[in-house]
């Protein structure tokens, strides 16, 4: 295997530059962005467990709120669709 060597060296030097080549690459597209993306995740779980309990707990009232209403307006809709529908006496 040995002796193989020096007649093997030749393809390999350009073989290992081009996949070294591909690491870099694949280090500046794939691995930065996700390094990028990982630093707001955490940036962003940092500022929810900074914000207070009582914080939190008004903004899940205010989408509760929200949704409830959406549920009743919804509600009022079908409602008046199924009054459109019925047929009329």
């Amino acid at each position: 295997m040995w002796e193989q060597l020096p007649e093997i060296l030749p393809f390999m030097i350009p073989i290992l530059g081009i996949l070294l080549g591909f690491i870099v690459v694949g280090a500046i597209f794939i691995v930065h962005p996700l390094v990028k993306v990982l630093n707001r995740w955490v940036d962003t779980q940092e500022k929810l467990d900074g914000r207070g309990a009582d914080e939190r707990i008004q903004m899940l009232v205010e989408r509760v709120d929200y949704l409830e209403s959406r549920v009743l307006t919804l509600s009022e809709a079908r409602a008046f669709e199924a009054e459109l529908r019925s047929p009329k006496d």
